[in-house]
């Protein structure tokens, strides 16, 4: 009887640990936080570049995991545009070249935002079509 109990506590200890290990893996890949950013989308004319980056910073409650843009000249890597976007990166988002001067955001949580201009004073939000 005692070996039975044994095999029994033995079996069911497994299937625990392997239920636990399941949970915890499956709360990882679908709740956690994958420090994934999109590589840089460069224009078509290969002038400007889109560097998207995330705050993960989790000092900071009110930027954590918040979609960052910038738009650099690629000859001189001088900054000319940089938006703190509203995107969270817990959402899909997406971002890219409408034409060589104008930047696409595609968020599911906050909708679609672009912004075009020439160089770093001219820059403006419109709308998307």
């Amino acid at each position: 009887m005692k070996k039975s109990v044994k095999v029994i506590l033995t079996i069911l200890s497994t299937l625990l640990l392997f239920a636990v290990i399941w949970v915890v893996l499956a709360l990882y890949v679908f709740t956690g936080v994958h420090r994934y950013v999109p590589d840089p989308v460069y224009s078509a004319d290969g002038s400007r570049v889109i560097i998207p980056s995330v705050d993960y910073n989790k000092n900071n409650h009110d930027l954590y995991l918040m979609v960052h843009i910038e738009v650099q000249d690629t000859k001189t890597g001088k900054i000319l545009f940089q938006i703190r976007t509203r995107a969270s990166d817990r959402m899909r988002w997406s971002v890219g070249w409408v034409d060589d001067n104008t930047v696409k955001l595609d968020s599911s949580d906050i909708g679609t935002y672009c912004w075009t201009g020439s160089d770093v004073e001219t820059w403006k939000e419109l709308m998307c079509l």
